[in-house]
């Protein structure tokens, strides 16, 4: 059985010259293509995909966790210089997105053929990708 992607943009093809094949989740089975001429872009879109398809890849940093374990006390206890280093310290490996936070280690991203891939989507119905 083939696997189908959902496209996250279908109506981007017409003017981009990109396409991502995102993949997220601890074993990469949440995929979604998105139509995008940057990566930045792209994992925007992907992000503003997930809201909608699989809102549980998102995660939040644990501030409370990062202040425990770097000063012995809350966040709220703590100097300006030292939550600073509170906030960066519970974003490690987390990507940021404009939709949430995501796990760096859950997902990844290839960079497709546009040709390959623009040829595909428009020999099929592009309301069956979305």
């Amino acid at each position: 059985m083939t696997e189908r992607i959902p496209v996250a943009n279908p109506d981007n093809l017409s003017w981009v010259k990109g396409a991502f094949l995102f993949s997220f989740g601890a074993y990469g089975d949440t995929k979604v293509i998105v139509l995008e001429n940057h990566l930045d872009d792209a994992l925007e879109t992907a992000g503003e995909w997930l809201v909608e398809n699989a809102p549980g890849i998102f995660t939040e940093p644990d501030y409370e966790s990062s202040a425990q374990e770097l000063y012995g006390k809350p966040v709220d206890e703590c100097d300006p210089d030292e939550q600073e280093k509170i906030y960066e310290h519970a974003e490690t490996d987390l990507t940021y997105t404009e939709s949430g936070h995501i796990a760096s280690w859950e997902w990844s991203v290839q960079d497709l053929d546009f040709a390959k891939v623009k040829a595909l989507l428009t020999s099929i119905d592009m309301e069956d990708m979305s």
